[in-house]
């Protein structure tokens, strides 16, 4: 098992209530691919640096996991299909 680093944003316009649905689906995702999540932070509702899909805000979630490839795979596939992210990142530490 590998330790990794994922930030990903979300879409502005969504309320309190989904915004804590999708934070969990990926929470409950990883757990149920068998990763262990050390760390997870909110970092709230910040602006873009340019538009990402016309949107200039975007909510900033940040997940450290340990997990192994498939796991780290079926996230960034589930972030892909997902409309409400806006852009993801995973980085090895």
């Amino acid at each position: 098992m590998q330790l990794y680093e994922t930030i990903y944003i979300v879409k502005q316009d969504l309320d309190t209530a989904s915004l804590k649905a999708v934070e969990e689906k990926y929470e409950n995702l990883l757990k149920l691919k068998k990763a262990t999540i050390e760390y997870t932070e909110n970092w709230g509702l910040r602006n873009l640096a340019y538009k990402i899909q016309n949107f200039k805000k975007g909510y900033y979630f940040m997940l450290i996991f340990n997990s192994d490839i498939e796991a780290l795979n079926e996230l960034e596939r589930n972030f892909g299909i997902d409309e409400n992210i806006i852009r993801s990142l995973t980085t090895k530490i």
